[in-house]
């Protein structure tokens, strides 16, 4: 018996915007179907039970989900859909059902399949997944070199919850960043092509290979290390480590079995640190639970980089760990790193900080750091905050509820892509570039951010304070302190020349400001630029404007916009010269 599967088109779910959802109808044959979490209001196993074979049935948590054939359970975590076909990578075995039988894909392996009209199907629903036999042949492997990922629409970033067995460890192709402005774009802004070209990485499979130790609580870790060569794999038991503080050597891979817990009882400074140069290179963090460290002021629980710009080791990869509980930060970001698929939560200054070059920090959840509010957020808290680096990228992570700002990218920044986002509920600015230069900031949807701030044009969904060369395009803005707004302010000169607002391009967006939000300043719900130097040639002669942008405010008359240095109605903007052929409502 064979089933028969319909693909519909993609629709935005309400609750976690910017997540592409596919509605799956069945009827009849052997299909095993696994749905974790946000996925039930469009396909239920109890609407599948008819249709299924017997001996299948699906059970299923927050972070995965289970296909349980006879008395065999087979755990299900998440697909990401790669360019136009479906990629299968797991921390676990995935198992297929075809008419109760079970087939088995290697943990940690790729297997594309083609979105065709036979063989199998994959269809991605929020973290989760729905797996469906449209026949009875099973799948054949394909190679499992990573598929270019521009292909995949980045409005699509998983925004739900990413834990350690939900992890997509596809690796990304860092030299595909699309530099590209959207049609009609006159000037597109320079991100050069280069600039994240791929990091000399470990290989990134779910069970790494190499010599391998394994360990047990009450084992010293760094003991470890140091008996045995660099390119070592630690495998860590479940289990609780107290107190450890090790320094990895190039190559080494710190492997968490599901359980394991690094602890540092508010005593040690560091879980991960570098040691003295030269670095270690090329190390793996993964799987871990890490918690309660006590490193100082603008430091990491892991540390990757020391601080400063262009300094520290090449190409560590940190994903699928829980960080949280620690005195400041979770994590300093590695140079020609990646980081991805971690929950990084309730760390007492800020999530994830430093000042690399060349990292991709993608599908991580990144909330409720700085709640205490020890830190101030105009100095370094919140969310993310990356400082004098070039060719960094942050893609698809579900970054909110942080007292600070959510993606905050500060002084001497370049060629950066901030793309994909969900932002949401964050003190300060959702996405904030300030003194900084060349950036494209795309596709995030940014909610309700800014009302800790919310004074002038601060606490906005998207900030740009006295940065060139910055595009904003088919970004969805919704209900934030302010709309998108920039400021021209006296900070000096960088590494690029004057910071200053200049080739500010801000078109293609969806700006809802139906409430008035907090007025300070002089300012309420706001989108435009200001600033405060007495130089009124940034408005005439700077090249700085609003194009096709689609706005929904809460009046048809009242200022929702500054220019010129007024406050001024949607008539008085068009009339100024922006966004002629955008629309207003109502």
């Amino acid at each position: 018996m064979s089933a028969h599967v319909e693909r519909l088109e993609a629709y935005r779910s309400p609750v976690a915007r910017g997540v592409a959802r596919r509605q799956i109808l069945n009827a009849g044959g052997a299909i095993a179907v696994a749905i974790a979490s946000g996925c039930s209001d469009a396909v239920r196993p109890q609407d599948l039970t008819a249709s299924r074979d017997a001996a299948a049935s699906v059970a299923t948590s927050d972070q995965s989900a289970e296909v349980h054939v006879g008395d065999t359970v087979h755990v299900v975590t998440r697909l990401s859909e790669t360019g136009s076909a479906w990629t299968v990578r797991n921390d676990h075995a995935v198992a297929l059902v075809s008419s109760g039988t079970v087939v088995a894909l290697a943990p940690g392996e790729s297997y594309v399949v083609a979105t065709v009209a036979a063989g199998w199907h994959i269809g991605e629903q929020d973290s989760a997944l729905v797996i469906v036999a449209l026949d009875d042949s099973a799948p054949t492997p394909a190679d499992s070199t990573a598929v270019d990922s521009t292909a995949v629409d980045s409005t699509a970033a998983d925004s739900t919850k990413v834990g350690s067995t939900a992890v997509d460890s596809t690796r990304v192709d860092s030299t595909s960043v699309d530099s590209t402005s959207a049609p009609g774009d006159s000037n597109p802004v320079d991100v050069d092509s280069t600039a994240t070209s791929t990091p000399p990485v470990p290989e990134e499979r779910t069970t790494p290979t190499g010599p391998t130790v394994t360990l047990e609580p009450g084992q010293n870790i760094q003991s470890a290390v140091d008996a045995n060569p660099g390119g070592t794999v630690f495998l860590l038991r479940p289990g609780t480590y107290l107190n450890q503080r090790i320094v990895p050597k190039k190559g080494n891979v710190f492997y968490g079995q599901p359980g394991a817990v690094l602890d540092g009882t508010n005593t040690t400074a560091y879980a991960f640190d570098l040691g003295g140069s030269p670095y270690p290179d090329s190390v793996r963090i993964h799987g871990l639970k890490i918690t309660r460290y006590m490193p100082e002021p603008y430091q990491g629980a892991i540390r990757a980089t020391p601080g400063g710009r262009g300094v520290g080791p090449r190409g560590w990869v940190v994903d699928s760990n829980e960080v949280s509980y620690n005195k400041t930060e979770a994590l300093l970001a590695p140079m020609k790193g990646h980081v991805f698929g971690n929950y990084i939560h309730h760390n007492g200054q800020a999530g994830i900080g430093g000042n690399p070059d060349d990292v991709l920090i993608e599908n991580n959840e990144i909330a409720f750091n700085n709640i205490d509010k020890l830190y101030s957020m105009a100095d370094e808290a919140g969310g993310i905050k990356l400082a004098v680096g070039s060719r960094n990228v942050v893609r698809n992570n579900y970054v909110h509820d942080n007292w600070g700002a959510g993606i905050w990218f500060d002084i001497d920044m370049s060629q950066s892509l901030i793309e994909g986002n969900r932002v949401e509920n964050n003190a300060d600015a959702g996405i904030f570039y300030e003194i900084s230069y060349d950036a494209v900031i795309r596709n995030n949807t940014v909610t309700k951010n800014g009302f800790g701030n919310a004074k002038w044009l601060y606490g906005a969904g998207i900030f740009i304070s006295s940065s060139k060369n910055v595009e904003v395009y088919g970004n969805t803005v919704t209900n934030n302190a302010r709309g998108i707004t920039a400021v021209m302010q006296d900070r000096g000169s960088g590494a690029r020349g004057l910071r200053e607002v200049t080739d500010l391009y801000v078109h293609d967006n969806r700006i809802t400001m139906s409430e008035q939000g907090p007025c300070m300043s002089g300012a309420c719900n706001q989108t435009g630029f200001s600033q405060d130097i007495g130089n009124k040639s940034y408005f005439t002669t700077m090249n700085n404007r609003f194009e096709r942008n689609r706005y929904t405010l809460g009046s048809a008359t009242g200022a929702w916009f500054t220019w010129n240095d007024r406050d001024i109605t949607a008539t008085q903007w068009r009339a100024a010269g922006h966004d002629v052929d955008g629309t207003f409502a109502p």
